[in-house]
């Protein structure tokens, strides 16, 4: 008999029962669920996985979506910062909607009140009670994709076809199905991750990625954006009449990138300045799922000359270098800028941690150039002895190298006498 004709079988009364008793163990699931995803960022454990944070680890470890990694992620730093959530959520008196509704609202004088009024609300009745308790929210950024531009008569068939990429497949042990009966049992190889998984959360077909979309983007503006808006499209009117805000918008983000591909790879000479605008709109920048970066004044027109050579960096890493090439001297933490380019171009512009199944780290923002041998043990600032890491993957090199209570201590996160360094 099969599960569908077991269904068939009960009846009306045992089938609500059965309904509400498996919404009550997923209610408890999830919060349990929540509580151990935050364990595993305060302990930092993601980056063993070769994630470089808790999002990235729900995507490509445990194979959420993006919106169901975001918003566990999310959730569980909440219930990590507020534990009374995690019983709230188990006995089904807030979902996780709610949760991350009320979380930006949670931890000040009415927190003990939003708590107490949030339980066993609908999400728009949620919305009604923050309204009241914060009365101008603003609005949320979005991008999202609206699919290819049409050409000729559009139908449904054929943006499903756009749309439509290769199928994926993943090896005997990274499967979720596979985890209920050996996850305790059997830890995958690196033989075995690494056959058709090197880079398995990435598309297996390049041309998937060269498809142009549209986006709609939404997003709360300053009155210095509008104002930077306003004088960039009178500037550039001589050149393409009646820009439209997208157009404005890429010829920005094209001289910010171009600005700060050269000052990361220490550039010594910028590329060509970007071609004037066309009539038709150009093709929309790709959107990457990390978090985005502090907010800046976008720059209209030729990118400005590198930056100055800034303070140096912590002994650990190296930040951002200087745009001049100048030989390092025995001991210094300056990298060369012929090194730093070496270095990002034999990379691929991605941090190169692998875990111990071989698994390589898909971060591509906020990367550091990283001494394999530690610049405060001694190591060089060659070649060899250099990679790139994003941040938390350097992080974690550091708290190999020197401890996790030494670098705790020298962020700031732990008081006290300062403990032996490794």
């Amino acid at each position: 008999m099969t599960h569908r004709d077991s269904l068939a079988s009960i009846s009306d009364d045992q089938l609500f029962a059965a309904v509400q008793h498996l919404t009550a163990r997923s209610n408890v699931a999830l919060a349990d669920l929540l509580a151990h995803l935050g364990e595993v960022e305060r302990r930092g454990v993601h980056r063993l996985r070769a994630c470089a944070s808790l999002y990235t680890y729900c995507i490509y470890e445990l194979r959420l979506s993006e919106d169901a990694a975001f918003r566990r992620s999310k959730a569980a730093r909440l219930v990590r910062e507020y534990p009374e959530l995690h019983d709230a959520i188990a006995k089904g008196e807030i979902h996780l909607t709610g949760v991350l509704m009320i979380g930006p609202h949670l931890g000040g004088e009415r927190h003990a009140e939003i708590l107490r009024r949030a339980r066993f609300r609908s999400k728009r009745e949620l919305l009604r009670l923050l309204a009241e308790i914060d009365p101008t929210p603003e609005v949320p950024a979005l991008v999202e994709p609206i699919g290819p531009a049409p050409a000729g008569l559009a139908t449904h068939g054929a943006l499903v076809q756009a749309l439509a990429g290769p199928v994926r497949e993943l090896p005997p042990g990274r499967r979720p199905e596979d985890w209920i009966a050996t996850s305790a049992e059997h830890t995958p190889r690196n033989d075995e991750a690494e056959v058709g998984s090197a880079d398995a959360g990435e598309p297996a077909d390049a041309a998937e990625q060269q498809k142009a979309l549209r986006y709609r983007v939404q997003f709360t503006a300053s009155q210095e954006f509008v104002d930077l808006l306003e004088e960039a499209s009178n500037l550039i009117g001589h050149e393409t009449p009646r820009a439209t805000l997208p157009e404005i918008q890429v010829r920005a983000l094209r001289a910010l990138v171009q600005e700060l591909r050269a000052r990361r790879r220490s550039a010594t000479r910028m590329n060509p300045p970007p071609a004037p605008l066309q009539a038709t709109a150009p093709a929309p920048v790709p959107v990457q799922a990390s978090a985005p970066a502090p907010a800046r004044t976008l720059h209209v027109g030729p990118a400005p000359a590198p930056a100055t050579a800034p303070a140096p960096a912590r002994a650990l890493h190296v930040g951002p270098a200087s745009a001049l090439a100048t030989p390092a001297r025995p001991g210094a933490r300056h990298v060369p800028a012929s090194v730093r380019r070496e270095v990002f171009d034999r990379d691929g512009e991605r941090c190169s941690y692998r875990d111990n199944r071989g698994e390589r780290c898909r971060e591509t923002s906020g990367l550091e150039v990283h001494h394999r041998h530690a610049h405060a043990l001694g190591g060089p600032a060659t070649l060899d002895n250099l990679e790139l890491r994003c941040r938390p993957h350097n992080t974690l090199a550091a708290e190999q190298d020197f401890g996790r209570a030494y670098m705790d201590f020298s962020r700031g996160v732990t008081d006290g006498a300062a403990p032996e360094r490794r």
